[in-house]
């Protein structure tokens, strides 16, 4: 957090809830929240992955719900609103859950969607809201339609558009489809690489990549609209996973990349130039 106030951000992102809270008691999370109310700082986390299908991905919601995953579900929430993070971050799954096979992936989103709709209730009493985010192995469909199914008051996208190349849909259009339902923007960038004929996502600091960030922020208005935008400094290679072009949507172009560009680092030094960066390039678009 005092970095965050170093680099004059007003949020401070954690990724998940057992970085907020490491103890998962409420006296801690109080204590955050105190702590970060004293810096003026706002906190949101992330409570990983989603899917009950796959509750060995994410312990501490069984430690929190004693073997009950709704249950841990709703004091993760509960939690976070103690330590006064309203926005939530959530995973549905992993690329390998999608490559298991359509049947398989399609029992995942159902069984997701129906624990959300149950968790919706705490959602609303916290007056929080579940962010999923783009990630290797969902479509943008596939988010809006649970967004539709349990409703836009307690759900939106975590709108990160590396990810979206991945899924291989265009990240600007994707910006413009989702609109109002964005809840944060997640800042990083990536080239799409021929490496001995296969198409793999490379990810590059910001503005080195081929992400049309100018597009993407004038499409959605973070700075009107206050739309948190996160510093993402993941770091990973990975094949581009869609069979084929989603249809109706606009293709993306294929940049082979002849300069390597600026790969991420984690120290402050590349944090500060992204910030930069991110301040020119909103600067620019709203001229």
């Amino acid at each position: 957090m005092d970095l965050a106030v170093e680099v004059k951000a007003n949020l401070c992102h954690f990724e998940t809830i057992t970085q907020l809270v490491p103890d998962l008691k409420h006296s801690s999370a109080r204590t955050m929240a105190t702590y970060a109310q004293n810096l003026a700082l706002e906190l949101s986390c992330g409570v990983v992955f989603l899917a009950p299908t796959h509750k060995e991905r994410s312990p501490h919601v069984l430690e929190l719900g004693r073997g009950d995953w709704l249950k841990g579900m709703q004091r993760v929430m509960d939690l976070a609103a103690t330590a006064g993070a309203q926005r939530i971050m959530g995973i549905v799954g992993h690329a390998s859950d999608r490559l298991a096979g359509e049947t398989l992936w399609q029992r995942d989103l159902d069984e997701t969607t129906g624990m959300l709709h149950a968790l919706g209730p705490t959602l609303r009493d916290n007056g929080q809201k579940l962010l999923l985010k783009n990630h290797p192995e969902i479509d943008s469909s596939e988010i809006q339609a649970m967004i539709q199914a349990v409703g836009a008051d307690v759900l939106g996208l975590a709108f990160d558009p590396v990810n979206v190349i991945l899924r291989r849909e265009e990240p600007a259009h994707v910006a413009s489809e989702f609109g109002r339902h964005i809840g944060q923007i997640h800042l990083d960038d990536a080239v799409l690489d021929d490496d001995n004929n296969d198409l793999i996502r490379r990810l590059l600091s910001f503005g080195d990549g081929d992400v049309d960030w100018p597009a993407i922020f004038q499409t959605v208005q973070p700075v009107d609209r206050a739309i948190p935008l996160i510093v993402d400094r993941h770091q990973a290679t990975i094949r581009v996973l869609a069979a084929g072009w989603q249809p109706g949507r606009p293709a993306i172009t294929q940049n082979v990349a002849t300069n390597p560009g600026t790969t991420y680092s984690r120290d402050d030094t590349d944090l500060q130039a992204t910030l930069v960066r991110v301040r020119r390039c909103l600067a620019a678009v709203s001229v």
